[in-house]
């Protein structure tokens, strides 16, 4: 037969001596001490975090080459050339008047071309002949400022029946290099964030010094 009352005794007992060493356990401090060198937490929380505004996107520093195989076939457009063996269609001097230029100039998103998320910028055909064995021809951005970049593509992925995607070739330079039998047309154009943007393209031919040559979007001299 079981003794009731020892049996409440011995667990009163036990209830007590759990008390006592928990109360100990609460009263120390469990946490280890921080390792040499280790940073620890004050517990005050820091300023927010500032999120910065947005930024136009600046044309990577990088040299790209397209070749003989990148270029499209075109006769060269009328009038003189850029420099000797190249020619940019679409730069008239004269006041602001896009319905002058054959190729008005748009927000890239809106003429269907791929460039980096929340770009604003504009974009300006400007296709580059190159006469048959001629060049290469050394193109590159003076004075860059944020938002500017020239963009040539290979003829494959202008006229490949998808919106080009700039991304891969936005640069501050670029090299475009004729065939030896043929006239060469290179698809592209430059970029800016606004009409007023003066682009200085200072380009580098295979013989001769080199020359530079301001487009401004809009049109206007610059």
């Amino acid at each position: 037969m079981i003794d009731v009352r020892s049996t409440v005794v011995s667990v009163g007992l036990f209830a007590v001596a759990a008390l006592s060493l928990t109360a100990c356990t609460v009263g120390q401090d469990s946490s280890p001490p921080p390792s040499s060198g280790a940073p620890t937490s004050t517990g005050t929380p820091g300023p927010p975090a500032t999120v910065p505004p947005p930024t136009a996107p600046t044309a990577p520093t990088r040299s790209i080459t397209l070749r003989c195989a990148d270029a499209g076939y075109a006769d060269e457009p009328g009038g003189d050339p850029t420099v000797a063996g190249l020619t940019f269609e679409s730069i008239i001097p004269g006041p602001q008047n896009m319905s002058s230029d054959p190729y008005p100039v748009s927000l890239a998103t809106e003429l269907g071309l791929i460039v980096p998320p929340g770009s604003t910028q504009r974009f300006k055909k400007l296709p580059a002949y190159i006469k048959a064995g001629s060049g290469p021809f050394t193109i590159e951005l003076n004075k860059l400022e944020a938002g500017q970049a020239l963009s040539w593509v290979p003829a494959q992925d202008w006229t490949g029946g998808t919106p080009p995607d700039l991304r891969p070739w936005m640069t501050d330079q670029v090299t475009l290099t004729g065939c030896a039998d043929s006239d060469t047309v290179y698809f592209g154009g430059v970029l800016a964030q606004t009409l007023d943007s003066c682009l200085i393209l200072h380009i580098t031919p295979p013989n001769g010094p080199a020359q530079d040559k301001r487009v401004r979007l809009g049109g206007a001299p610059c």
